[in-house]
């Protein structure tokens, strides 16, 4: 028994051809009637046949290129809301020292008022006072750091660190212990 459509051989009996799928009735050994006969070569053997077999269109992959822009544009706006964040709650980056600072300062004992004036082309002034006497020291520099900030005379040989603490500015060294406040 042969396929009718591809010509494979078959065995008797089969209901689908291995081959192509076609189904096959009952009569799929005999030959259509009004069909030309498949075995006209003269030596039994079918005729092969072409099969017609249309490929299915490959899927074109779809791009991530939408998802890699909207994920880069949320990691700059965290990014920079973090930057925001961080740069309000500690006072608004190393600029923000510029102004008055006011506070006391410890020595032996004895607490004297002390007033700081950071100004924005780096110059600064510090005042003490006690008991109605008061001393200016000016033509000071000073520079921001990671911890906070560091004053020093003019010919900035020397200088001295103010650690951030918090909202203050704290220094303790050599008996002196010195924590103003930005006013």
């Amino acid at each position: 028994m042969f396929c009718p459509k591809c010509g494979s051989q078959l065995a008797d009996g089969t209901k689908f051809c291995p081959k192509c799928g076609a189904a096959l009735g009952d009569n799929a050994g005999a030959p259509t009637p009004g069909a030309p006969n498949q075995f006209n070569n003269g030596q039994g053997v079918p005729q092969p046949q072409g099969v017609n077999y249309t490929p299915s269109p490959i899927q074109p992959k779809k791009s991530n290129k939408g998802l890699f822009i909207g994920l880069g544009v949320a990691a700059v706006a965290i990014v920079i809301a973090l930057v925001l964040f961080f740069t309000s709650c500690f006072g608004g980056g190393k600029d923000s020292y510029v102004g008055t600072w006011e506070g006391t300062a410890t020595y032996q004992g004895i607490s004297v008022d002390c007033t700081l004036q950071l100004n924005e082309d780096k110059s600064a002034e510090m005042e003490m006072s006690f008991a109605g006497q008061s001393q200016t020291m000016d033509n000071l520099q000073w520079r921001a750091t990671d911890d906070g900030i560091e004053v020093a005379t003019e010919d900035k040989d020397d200088w001295t660190e103010f650690e951030r603490d918090g909202d203050a500015l704290v220094i303790d060294q050599s008996g002196i212990e010195i924590e103003v406040t930005k006013k």
